[in-house]
């Protein structure tokens, strides 16, 4: 696993802990994001005569929106604070698939240790 690889799963573990703590689901995502302008996004499918939506663009739209103008930290903000916590971080990789939780941590302590 790359650190780029580890960085990213542990910024969606990250996420979704957010929306938990928060109250939030997946769901109410999906529906800020129908709430959300998007007009320019949706487009004519011609061969079947229905709507397209880009729906990762609109996603990154409602972003901006969030839930009442809170949503997690960006990636970046990540990076800098909440995965510089190695308690915070310990705890998130121990609630990971067991499928992935030591490539994970094994990548995590490893980047520690070359920040050091």
């Amino acid at each position: 696993m790359t650190e780029e690889q580890m960085k990213e799963r542990l910024y969606h573990a990250y996420q979704l802990e957010w929306l938990m703590d928060h109250g939030h689901s997946l769901s109410d995502i999906m529906k800020g994001m129908a709430e959300c302008p998007h007009g320019d996004l949706i487009s004519d499918d011609e061969d079947n005569g229905e709507k397209k939506a880009d729906i990762p663009q609109i996603f990154e739209e409602w972003l901006d929106i969030g839930f009442g103008g809170e949503i997690w930290s960006c990636f970046d903000e990540f990076c800098d604070c909440e995965l510089t916590d190695t308690d915070y971080v310990a705890d998130l990789i121990s609630r990971l698939p067991p499928d992935i939780r030591e490539e994970v941590d094994s990548a995590y302590w490893a980047w520690q240790d070359e920040e050091k």
